[in-house]
């Protein structure tokens, strides 16, 4: 006979929503668009939006590659 053992697992959600947002922009309607995170010269991370069909923004992008 198996007995299970009860576990409780606390999720701190506030911290949980704030670690997704770190690489994300948010807009006006409500949604929220990758930032790109390339490194820059000056030490720092691209804040500019992702372009949608490619891995950075407008300055950064590289094209996806479509797997078949």
């Amino acid at each position: 006979m198996r007995i299970r053992s009860q576990t409780s697992v606390i999720i701190d959600f506030d911290d949980a929503s704030e670690e997704w947002r770190k690489n994300k922009i948010s807009k006006i309607n409500g949604t929220y668009v990758y930032k790109c995170n390339a490194p820059l010269r000056n030490g720092c991370l691209c804040q500019l939006p992702v372009v949608p069909t490619k891995t950075g923004c407008k300055r950064h992008s590289t094209i996806m590659q479509k797997s078949i």
